[in-house]
């Protein structure tokens, strides 16, 4: 409980680092008791994705109860290359693993206003059959960009 509450209240990286020192646990638990979303709403720096990998490597393969891993998560709350490469690094078949609602990370990449061409391009280079892979909704990431108007560089990457 003390490592969601700095999250969620924007505690800095030493303070974060220093909860899960003192409980390694504490990682495992944010994401069974599914508070990453809050966690990444507040604080989604590479710092943070760093400690929480480096005290639960396994927590970039971790689905929350909407079958969302981290790098879902990262990318609806608008991550950027850093982490996602970050991610990405830890455990690359997130690229091609879908959410409960058939959406790849690319599509939340795609969807992101603040998502650059570097994102989705990461996404693309680790996972290429994504572009063509339609969502619950019979969407691809390509409808997403354009329903968001995502920038030219998205646009073409995709």
């Amino acid at each position: 409980v003390p490592l969601y509450y700095a999250l969620k209240n924007k505690a800095g990286p030493e303070v974060v680092a220093a909860l899960l020192q003192a409980y390694p646990a504490a990682a495992s638990n944010l994401f069974v008791h599914h508070q990453k979303n809050d966690a990444f709403k507040k604080t989604a720096g590479l710092e943070l994705v760093a400690a929480l990998l480096h005290v639960c490597p396994d927590a970039a393969s971790m689905p929350d109860g909407c079958c969302q891993l981290l790098l879902h998560c990262a990318l609806k709350h608008h991550a950027g290359l850093e982490v996602v490469t970050a991610l990405l690094q830890a455990y690359p078949a997130a690229a091609s693993e879908p959410d409960a609602h058939c959406k790849l990370p690319l599509h939340y990449a795609a969807g992101s206003y603040q998502a650059g061409p570097e994102v989705v391009t990461a996404l693309l280079q680790t996972y290429p059959a994504a572009v063509n892979k339609p969502d619950a909704h019979r969407n691809v990431p390509l409808y997403y960009a354009l329903k968001n108007k995502a920038g030219p560089e998205v646009v073409a990457a995709l």
